[in-house]
């Protein structure tokens, strides 16, 4: 006996049978999210060990070395903040396309609004700790801080994990170029150990 369907149809026979039930596929949205949140996660704590190291050479070699290897040391802070920087683009938007999936069986589910977790912390910002409207109170406290508080959370629609990352990579970019120019600035070319 030969199969009379043409490839087509096969491939499409195929592909219908093998369509997962909505529970399995809101079990692999939900298994696909936790495992690149935790790639995330464990991206930036290997970040955050390479940079303690960074700062412990960085200080040791202002002690000890001469004016090229502090500016050195002050590139390899530059280029770590780089590639963290862009390894987090890449790992947080495959986070949001995680989230887009789970927020759409939410929205399918019929979920009462109070378990649409996806759905509440975007609403609330995004930021964990009961969202932006917390964040801004305690913080906000102080009136010279306040304003700074509230352009900062409600420019990004919260505090999230994105903002203090990204705060970690700026400050470590500003110790790296502060590192090259207090090299360069104080101790000049041909300098012997900086004290």
């Amino acid at each position: 006996m030969t199969d009379k369907r043409t490839h087509g149809e096969s491939t499409a026979s195929r592909a219908e049978s093998k369509e997962l039930e909505p529970e399995h596929q809101m079990k692999y949205a939900l298994e696909h999210f936790k495992y690149l949140a935790d790639q995330r996660m464990k991206t930036f704590n290997y970040y955050a060990l390479l940079m303690a190291a960074a700062i412990t050479g960085s200080i040791a070699a202002i002690d000890k070395c001469s004016w090229h290897v502090v500016v050195a040391m002050g590139c390899v802070h530059l280029v770590m903040a780089w590639v963290f920087f862009i390894i987090d683009i890449r790992n947080s938007k495959l986070v949001f396309c995680a989230r887009r999936a789970l927020r759409k069986f939410e929205c399918d589910a019929a979920l009462a609004p109070e378990l649409q977790i996806i759905r509440c912390d975007h609403e609330e910002g995004g930021a964990s700790m009961g969202g932006t409207r917390d964040l801004r109170e305690s913080w906000g406290r102080h009136h010279w801080f306040r304003g700074f508080v509230d352009r900062s959370l409600s420019r990004r629609g919260g505090a999230t994990f994105t903002m203090a990352f990204n705060t970690a990579f700026i400050l470590q970019v500003f110790a790296g170029l502060a590192m090259i120019v207090a090299a360069y600035w104080l101790k000049g070319p041909g300098a012997s150990p900086v004290h």
